[in-house]
């Protein structure tokens, strides 16, 4: 800057290094990305054998299914008598191209495992059955069936 003309933006040390206006694209790209959670639940949440219960009850609150975009875990809330849980099941990729939907007011039957999170009952799907449907999402040792090059849809 000592030529006696004046600064432009994108001359001398304070021009932006494309390392640095990469890193700062990427940090904000992944700041923008929606979480894989419900509330400040991070998935993939644990499946322990030892909790598998079957839990029958009506969807209070349907999942919403996305194709395409971004990977979300789907989840819903379900009413059990007088028990209120959220079910969670797996991925929207894995879902979708089965044709999955449920509905406010549906009966459903899920086994999955039980755990406490937050203080409130979560249950990790293994298997879901309503209106004579049936969708098995893991294994007897829980294993995602949407997690590895050897498996895929049921």
């Amino acid at each position: 800057m000592t030529s006696g003309r004046p600064w432009r933006f994108g001359e001398g040390s304070l021009a932006p290094r494309p390392v640095t206006a990469s890193l700062l694209g990427l940090v904000l790209f992944l700041l923008s990305l929606p979480s894989l959670s419900f509330g400040e639940v991070q998935v993939p949440l644990p499946f322990d054998p030892q909790t598998v219960t079957t839990v029958r009850g009506i969807v209070v609150d349907a999942p919403v299914i996305r194709e395409g975009g971004l990977p979300e875990m789907v989840h819903f809330t379900m009413k059990a008598g007088p028990e209120t849980l959220v079910v969670v099941l797996g991925p929207n990729w894995f879902l979708a191209p089965q044709g999955f939907s449920l509905r406010a007011l549906d009966r459903v039957e899920v086994t999955g495992s039980r755990l406490q999170l937050e203080g409130k009952p979560v249950l990790v799907a293994r298997e879901i059955n309503w209106d004579n449907k049936s969708l098995k999402l893991r294994d007897d040792k829980g294993n995602p069936l949407w997690g590895g090059p050897r498996k895929g849809p049921p």
